[in-house]
């Protein structure tokens, strides 16, 4: 089961900083006490970003769009299994034709209204919406009026009442969870280099969450370490929530601190946002990329700035990918994934090419020069039976514990 109340506010969040350059509120209410729900995490993603998405995409300049969570019971009921949990999706928008409205969840239907068509969108992504509530034994209603707005409701059942035995996965949810989150990451793994137009929400007047890590006895963490440079706390809760189950992931609030923590304990990937007070993504991932210690960790870049020059700005300071907010969480994981994966089999190369050919490795400008100066180093010395690793760290000009984490990572 899950928490519906924060999971909801931090798909949201996902929509603030483009919201802010739009000029549209976004506002979230939800309940103070926990609201648990059982359903399929990567699932309620798809539906609350798709309507999402359609809400605010022609939401005009100074409009609003409102998302609240509540539970469909009277002010002083004891909540029941037999209750339902409400999410609303409401915006300030065109509006939709009455007579388009009975088929806006049909696959492939084109209202009428092309204003409308373009707001709603047709195709797949309500048809695939309706699918995946009804999945969970859930409804979804659309109401909306000419030159007003829409609202779309959410009505989910609460408790497990509705499910069968198999549908339920008490202590093995969240890592079931991941195992099919990754069934998506595979099926977007062909087409997440496409360049893909973002959504365009909304500014938020939403609450920050309280920053909670999970437990470290809890979490078995692996090998790989991401750091994730976001000053936004509710951003950062989201895709440290995201990353999680993979990775230990390593959290800094701008980009004075990133270099530090990235420096002290050299990551495999960068995870940093581009609009940051003091030092911005820009500067900071020049800064990783122009430093011996860090120069080959590879850095993604999140920015809501969705303009070609932007993106050269941040590909130009050396970063290794962009992504634009909002983004999809299946596509950030699947980027994180391969940008280390290709970085292990760049070591396993240089390790290759130690051995075999030592004078021939080459490499990115700021590690050929690092990898040149240890090379010599340790093929002036191949006979010297007392040079040992600190006489090599010495030579290269860097301490023994930094020399080991960059060849490591070389």
């Amino acid at each position: 089961p899950h928490d519906i109340v924060p999971l909801t506010r931090q798909l949201t969040m996902a929509f603030e900083s483009l919201a802010k350059m739009r000029g549209i509120e976004l506002i979230f209410n939800g309940p103070a006490e926990a609201v648990t729900i059982y359903l399929e995490r990567r699932h309620y993603e798809t539906i609350i970003t798709n309507l999402l998405s359609n809400a605010l995409k022609f939401t005009p300049a100074g409009g609003k769009v409102l998302v609240k969570v509540a539970t469909e019971q009277a002010t002083n009921q004891t909540l029941t299994t037999d209750n339902c949990l409400l999410i609303t999706i409401k915006d300030t928008g065109p509006g939709i034709p009455t007579a388009d409205l009975p088929h806006i969840f049909d696959r492939f239907y084109q209202a009428g209204n092309t204003q409308a068509e373009n707001a709603r969108g047709s195709g797949i992504g309500l048809a695939l919406v309706k699918e995946l509530v009804e999945l969970h034994h859930g409804s979804i209603s659309v109401t909306s009026e000419m030159g007003k707005g829409t609202e779309f409701v959410l009505k989910l059942p609460l408790g497990k009442g509705h499910l069968k035995p198999e549908e339920i996965a008490e202590e093995r949810g969240a890592r079931s969870e991941e195992r099919g989150a990754k069934s998506v990451e595979r099926d977007a793994e062909s087409k997440v280099w496409e360049d893909i137009e973002p959504a365009e929400p909304a500014i938020s007047s939403i609450p920050p969450t309280t920053n909670r890590q999970k437990p470290a006895s809890s979490i078995q963490y692996p090998a790989s370490v991401v750091l994730l440079v976001e000053d936004n706390p509710d951003m950062r809760a989201y895709i440290r929530d995201l990353l999680l189950p993979d990775y230990r992931v390593l959290e800094a609030v701008d980009g004075k601190e990133g270099l530090k923590r990235a420096k002290d304990a050299g990551p495999d990937l960068i995870i940093s946002d581009v609009m940051m007070p003091g030092m911005d993504g820009f500067a900071f991932c020049e800064k990783i990329k122009t430093r011996e210690q860090t120069s080959h960790i590879p850095v993604i870049l999140l920015t809501a700035r969705a303009s070609g020059e932007s993106k050269l700005e941040g590909l130009e300071t050396g970063a290794d990918d962009y992504l634009t907010k909002p983004f999809d969480a299946a596509e950030l994981r699947v980027r994180v994934r391969n940008l280390i994966e290709q970085r292990r089999r760049l070591r396993e190369r240089f390790r290759r090419e130690l051995i075999i050919r030592p004078s021939e490795v080459t490499a990115t400008p700021m590690d050929e020069a690092f990898l040149t100066k240890v090379i010599a180093a340790v093929e002036a010395n191949i006979d010297d039976p007392v040079f040992e690793t600190d006489d090599l760290a010495r030579e290269a000009g860097v301490s023994r514990r930094h020399l080991n984490r960059k060849l490591r990572s070389l």
